[in-house]
């Protein structure tokens, strides 16, 4: 059973972000189906290294764009980001020293209730920009 579903509704309007969002979300059913199945501290540590690795290039993707599309409000998105990276770099400190399964349910609900209310707030409000840039700037912007 999946702990987060993509659905269409959640589309940024550019391929490459939201294909991003979409392996961040399987990411996320992943590391939850090994929670689940009772994982080692070893499997725990690098499903999350994956996860985090991932979340930060996608921030520097989205966040590229913004800039790319002069998004008036970047900074405060930039910081969102930075809080959630603050977040995680914790979480994977904590790891070494920590009930195993407190530690997993602690990032689950983090990324879980973080990464759906992200997209659906903060992502939505660069929605117009990007898809204004992507559209007139067709043959440059990104590809997924």
């Amino acid at each position: 059973m999946a702990l987060v579903q993509w659905q269409a509704e959640l589309s940024v309007g550019v391929e490459i972000l939201d294909q991003d969002h979409r392996n961040l979300f399987s990411m996320l059913n992943e590391l939850y189906d090994a929670v689940q199945s009772g994982i080692e501290l070893a499997v725990l540590t690098s499903l999350l290294d994956r996860l985090a690795q991932y979340t930060q290039d996608h921030f520097q993707r989205e966040e590229a764009l913004m800039k790319a599309c002069g998004y008036p409000d970047i900074a405060a998105h930039c910081d969102e980001h930075e809080q959630l990276a603050v977040k995680v770099s914790e979480l994977q400190r904590r790891l070494a020293g920590s009930s195993l399964e407190f530690l997993s349910l602690e990032l689950l609900v983090l990324f879980k209730t973080w990464l759906a209310s992200h997209i659906r707030v903060s992502d939505f409000q660069y929605k117009p920009y990007l898809v204004a840039w992507t559209r007139s700037h067709s043959e440059t912007a990104p590809k997924a």
